[in-house]
């Protein structure tokens, strides 16, 4: 009996659960346009925290069946990119109110081209962040699509098919560094990311399912002979 009262499939279900707030959250704030600058705020600072928790749950119940150094690698990366990227959503969007407010607040053109010059610089400091961000999340994403490929839940293809999208997304932001790739006529490979995380979510609700229909709920794979 488990004194704690947390079964093993509850870290599935909560990776789940974070992984259907973070998924969304990502393409409304940074992929599609929200005309709402309120909620679009809200949800890029919601995605970096429900990603690094999603992970961290998933990896949780990943390492019972199958550990490796891969996943344990994973887990800290993925956690260190939702970080980075909070602290990214904080220096974007503080850039831009305050600078707007200080530029709107005035009718002198000295201080409105200081705000101005600030503000340039305070974005290449935050596309600097982005950049540490892309480098994490995609180191992030190798490992842990590298720690699928022998793990049982999963098909070989979709962790191999992880590593390529991860590792072309890296080689295009350190192509066109500083810049971003769109920017300079390349491929952003973040939506390709984050798609493959969406994949990634719906072998999560199927793993639950899954785990209904096994004795125990434990997503333990049965042997053939039922040991």
């Amino acid at each position: 009996m488990n004194k704690a009262g947390i079964q093993h499939r509850d870290w599935l279900i909560y990776a789940g659960v974070f992984g259907l707030i973070a998924l969304p959250s990502y393409f409304f704030s940074a992929v599609f346009v929200v005309p709402n600058p309120v909620l679009e705020r809200i949800l890029f600072f919601v995605w970096g925290p429900t990603f690094a928790l999603a992970v961290y749950c998933m990896g949780h119940w990943m390492r019972r069946d199958y550990d490796s150094i891969a996943l344990r690698l994973a887990i800290l990366m993925n956690i260190g990119a939702g970080m980075i990227v909070t602290i990214m959503a904080t220096v974007q969007s503080l850039n831009g109110v305050v600078s707007v407010e200080k530029i709107k607040g005035t009718t002198d053109e000295q201080l409105i081209w200081l705000y101005k010059a600030a503000f340039t610089g305070t974005n290449h400091t935050q596309l600097g962040i982005d950049i540490a961000f892309d480098v994490w999340i995609s180191l992030g994403t190798a490992l842990f699509a590298l720690a699928m490929v022998r793990h049982f839940a999963f098909r070989p293809w979709l962790g191999i098919a992880g590593i390529v999208v991860a590792l072309g997304t890296l080689i295009s932001n350190l192509i066109y560094f500083p810049w971003p790739p769109a920017d300079r006529g390349g491929v952003d490979g973040g939506p390709f990311v984050g798609v493959w995380w969406g994949l990634l979510l719906s072998v999560i609700a199927f793993q639950y399912w899954r785990d209904n229909r096994t004795k125990g709920g434990t997503g333990k794979r049965q042997s053939s002979d039922g040991g």
